[in-house]
């Protein structure tokens, strides 16, 4: 089924789901282009992700370093000391990232911890994680776990005790607020797993 028609000019956009990536294409082009692209070194990527690939996603770790760069961003440690710490991510994604990280510690949200970019999987899955593309981060690993709510299984980190615990991400608070407004997802906000320290650029 077509995501969107364009009945005008007769055009249609659909979605195909490769095992390593998610590809948008229009009617224009056959399956069969689609799945040599897939295959490549690169693949034409859906809305917004266009200005941050504009020569098409990587699919090799090679292809994903010229867009990724290590910088300084604001944190707190535990004791209260504001500094900053290094994290690695799209080079795209830099000036937001720090100003939500800012606006956290201004508000006094201990951001003590944080992890970008991984060339590794969804866990379980054989996606490609959005860290991979350098577009998500993980915060206060420990205290924002990853968890499946109907069978209680950790995939990460050790519990999610917002109000009892200052480093857990609460569900109102001013980080989830502050990625919101710049239009990225959180993963406390899913269904089926709950991700409380993931936050992305795609909300995947």
């Amino acid at each position: 089924m077509p995501i969107s028609k364009d009945q005008k000019h007769k055009k249609y956009i659909y979605l195909f789901t490769d095992p390593n990536t998610h590809v948008f294409h229009t009617d224009m082009r056959s399956l069969e282009d689609l799945r040599k692209s897939s295959g490549g070194e690169t693949v034409q990527p859906p809305g917004d992700l266009k200005d941050l690939f504009p020569n098409g996603i990587p699919t090799t770790r090679e292809g994903i370093n010229q867009y990724i760069v290590t910088v300084d961003v604001p944190i707190t440690r535990k004791d209260g000391t504001k500094t900053t710490a290094k994290v690695t991510v799209h080079k795209g994604i830099v000036d937001n990232l720090r100003k939500v990280l800012q606006e956290a510690q201004d508000a006094g949200f201990k951001v003590y911890e944080i992890q970008g970019f991984s060339w590794r999987k969804v866990s379980g899955t054989s996606k490609m994680s959005q860290h991979s593309l350098g577009l998500a981060v993980d915060i206060n690993v420990k205290e924002n776990y990853c968890v499946y709510p109907s069978s209680g299984k950790v995939d990460a980190g050790s519990f999610w005790k917002p109000g009892q615990n200052e480093y857990s991400i609460p569900t109102d608070g001013v980080l989830v607020k502050a990625f919101k407004s710049i239009g990225w997802g959180w993963g406390g906000d899913w269904k089926s797993k709950k991700d409380y320290m993931h936050f992305s650029f795609t909300g995947k």
